[in-house]
């Protein structure tokens, strides 16, 4: 669901205006990536079609950093993506952008930092304002599952996720 929600929030944003599938790397963060660096070259679109060159994933040490953030607040998860985006974006693509397939789940944390920067606003804001609000989503959210209060206690009242709980994600 995270990468068909993500996908759709950026196509409302690019008929908006605010950023175009070929906005790369360089033209969002020209500071992310040094010069003559390839990775400067990947396009929002290739982040977004798996094409951008980059690895799968960021590694377990990174991915539990994140993991953790994510859960914290808004800034913090934006800054993990930000220190995530440069040190992968300064590391070997295993291809040249556009070239080929290579499923990578660093790439839509990658297009999700290039829209908070051309915005200003994070991820989680962007889904809500984007996608839930526009379709007058009340009860759709982010992040893990929720708890309601019950006369026994508490019960979970969404879909068990696949991150540990928190209060707020974004």
């Amino acid at each position: 669901m995270g990468k068909s929600i993500t996908t759709t929030m950026i196509a409302r944003l690019v008929e908006k205006g605010v950023i175009d599938w070929n906005s790369s790397i360089a033209d969002i963060f020209p500071v992310l990536t040094p010069d003559g660096n390839p990775a400067a070259k990947i396009t929002l679109s290739q982040l977004l079609s798996h094409t951008s060159g980059l690895t799968e994933n960021m590694d377990d040490a990174d991915f539990a950093k994140y993991e953790k953030s994510g859960y914290v607040d808004c800034e913090t998860a934006r800054r993990q993506r930000l220190s995530i985006a440069k040190k992968y974006l300064n590391a070997p693509l295993l291809a040249k952008p556009g070239q080929k397939f290579l499923y990578s789940n660093l790439g839509y944390l990658i297009a999700a930092a290039m829209v908070e920067k051309a915005t200003g606003q994070s991820w989680g804001r962007l889904i809500r304002r984007q996608i839930f609000a526009t379709l007058n989503l009340r009860s759709a959210g982010l992040g893990p599952p929720g708890y309601a209060q019950t006369p026994g206690g508490q019960s979970r009242d969404q879909p068990q996720g696949h991150m540990p709980a928190a209060r707020t994600y974004g």
